[in-house]
């Protein structure tokens, strides 16, 4: 590691501290990351953009994502990789086959939005995007490839999904908003994404917006669920909030459950439901509805698409309600400022199964 932070301002040193790097640990790599990251030289951003594409372990990839773009918000300049001659993104064809595809946000708040564009014969361009639930997009590769090599990319990222973690087809036209809706937040990647909404400008889909998907429409029948039971659903399972309050807030909370009068549970409980009422009428946490709408607008065109209705129509039914978003807030932040043990999540259930019931019937 040594010998890499020495030489990482020399760039005729990149392919030997390459070498270098390859050959260490796992944890040694993080390490040797999160230094160079403190050196807040441009040589740092350089070796972590020529060591990102053969990174093979996922946790190392996002981390060497995050300190890029550490970097870049330290006002370093990273210059990444690409290929030389005009632009992939050429004018699209409307008759080749486009694809999309999208996943639920993970625990550290990120997801992939995913695009492969047919340029010509069984010829994809195909891209990557890394999106955060507070920054935005953070990361975005485009690489050219073969009908086969999209398939095989997209098997592999199949096999990792689970009960929490999901992969849904998406129209390509709503996946190029996501990354669009993405850049506006970080501003990280402004001409490829201009070049990509001119390249999808041409293309036609059922869903290209969010609000097209209030307008689908579910197949046959299916069993609803109570009001509001979607949020217990393991795709929201990572899914939580943070504010720049949130430490204070979540020391305050504590002290219900520490006080210096012992209290019935019942107590507590209604204490904090207090607190947490009192919190997110406060502009802090108002100013989430609007986020939190976004993600169960995205939610519900993935339940559709996975052919859960029930989940999908309890979501549109939690959007369109007077006080769904409202109460589904209320749900997020306290699931953020406390952390519950399994009984006492069975104890709340019934809180959960219709959030925006009226108390007077």
């Amino acid at each position: 590691m040594k010998e890499i932070i020495e030489f990482i301002h020399e760039p005729d040193q990149l392919d030997n501290l390459k070498a270098t790097y390859v050959r260490m640990s796992k944890e040694r790599r993080e390490e040797t990351i999160l230094a160079i990251t403190d050196t807040k030289e441009g040589g740092a951003g350089k070796f972590l953009v020529s060591v990102l594409p053969s990174e093979p372990d996922k946790e190392v990839q996002k981390l060497i994502r995050k300190q890029i773009f550490k970097l870049k918000t330290m006002g370093i300049k990273i210059e990444e990789e690409r290929p030389a001659g005009e632009s992939a993104l050429k004018k699209i064809e409307t008759k080749r086959q486009h694809k999309g595809f999208m996943f639920n946000y993970d625990s550290t708040g990120t997801r992939t939005v995913i695009a492969a564009f047919e340029v010509k014969r069984n010829g994809f361009i195909f891209i990557n995007a890394v999106i955060h639930l507070a920054d935005g997009l953070i990361d975005l590769k485009l690489a050219p490839l073969t009908g086969d090599d999209v398939e095989t990319i997209m098997a592999k990222y199949r096999t990792e999904t689970t009960k929490s973690t999901v992969l849904a087809e998406t129209s390509p036209r709503y996946a190029a908003y996501l990354i669009e809706e993405g850049n506006a937040i970080s501003h990280l990647y402004t001409e490829d994404v201009t070049q990509l909404r001119r390249f999808v400008s041409s293309l036609k889909d059922s869903i290209e917006k969010p609000q097209d998907i209030y307008g689908l429409k579910i197949p046959g029948t299916f069993e609803p669920l109570p009001p509001g039971a979607v949020l217990l659903d393991d795709m929201f399972t990572s899914l939580t909030l943070s504010w720049d309050t949130i430490e204070e807030d979540r020391r305050a909370i504590e002290t219900f459950d520490k006080p210096a009068i012992l209290l019935p549970s019942h107590m507590v409980r209604e204490k904090e439901e207090s607190f947490v009422k009192t919190l997110i009428e406060k502009e802090v946490l108002k100013s989430k509805i609007t986020l939190l709408r976004r993600v169960f607008e995205d939610y519900a065109y993935i339940f559709f698409q996975i052919e859960r209705f029930d989940c999908f129509h309890d979501l549109l039914h939690l959007l369109t309600s007077d006080r769904g978003l409202t109460e589904a807030l209320s749900f997020f932040a306290k699931k953020s400022l406390i952390a519950p043990d399994p009984e006492e999540e069975r104890r709340q259930s019934s809180l959960i199964v219709s959030p925006y019931e009226q108390i007077h019937s």
